[in-house]
């Protein structure tokens, strides 16, 4: 599967898309940009404004998935510019003919194309920055400079729980039945313990949940694996944990898909 069907299909399992076109089509429905408020009524607002920004946000994903999957880039703040760059160009003169075909003889005063243009370019803007900003306590970007050398951790209060031959480095921990398995770097151990509880104590090891049933350590994390829309995560010691949709935000974040 190619790179740009690959984030085609993994965006819209997000439902990301469906989301966006929800909000922003009762927000323009509620607002009437562009003098539909004056020419529709709400409910005429919500029949002209869902079908174009169903088109629209179509086209972003697409546009979306080019510049992540097919260019691979990774920096959110360029790929984010240049997504709204590129979307401003190919939505702002179809919709500004619509709004003349629909309003030029109905509103004393049209918008112009470059009225409509800063509109497009900032709500992709803020669409982008909603979309990272949804993932919680987020590392910083590729880009920005490395921190300053940060002294040894404590291990996490998650290995005193386990035999001392098992003690190390954590990988991950999954959910089995009533039990968690916790991975490290030499190997399972098995605890009856709440999965809640157990990636409370993985603290401070730098880690995040990626499944209902599986948290993985990003230092663990040597390659990301995706076929038909899938997302799996292969760690160290040859584990193999699924990413749900739900989640996948975060591997987007870390530049990792």
């Amino acid at each position: 599967m190619s790179p740009f069907k690959q984030e085609f299909l993994t965006d819209l399992g997000t439902r990301v898309p469906f989301v966006v076109w929800v909000a922003l089509t009762l927000l323009l429905a509620q607002v009437g940009p562009f003098g539909s408020y004056d020419i529709f009524t709400f409910g005429g607002r919500l029949m002209f404004w869902a079908p174009l920004l169903a088109i629209g946000i179509g086209l972003s994903t697409a546009v979306r998935a080019y510049v992540y999957g097919t260019l691979g880039l990774r920096d959110f703040r360029r790929g984010s510019l240049l997504i709204a760059v590129l979307i401003c160009g190919l939505v702002s003169p179809p919709l500004h003919l619509v709004v003349r075909l629909l309003f030029e003889n109905r509103l004393p005063h049209l918008p112009a194309l470059t009225e409509i243009a800063v509109v497009v370019f900032s709500v992709v803007l803020g669409v982008c920055a909603v979309r990272v900003s949804t993932v919680a306590a987020a590392p910083q970007m590729a880009e920005a400079p490395m921190p300053p050398p940060q002294p040894p951790q404590p291990p996490a209060r998650l290995m005193e729980r386990i035999e001392p031959s098992l003690q190390g480095s954590l990988i991950a921990i999954s959910v089995r039945d009533h039990y968690v398995d916790v991975w490290t770097d030499k190997g399972r151990s098995s605890l009856l313990l709440r999965f809640g509880d157990a990636m409370k104590e993985a603290v401070p090891t730098d880690g995040a949940q990626v499944h209902r049933s599986h948290w993985v350590a990003w230092s663990a994390v040597e390659a990301v694996e995706r076929d038909a829309g899938r997302v799996t995560l292969r760690l160290r010691q040859g584990l193999r944990v699924p990413v749900s949709k739900n989640h996948r935000l975060k591997l987007e974040f870390r530049g990792l898909i």
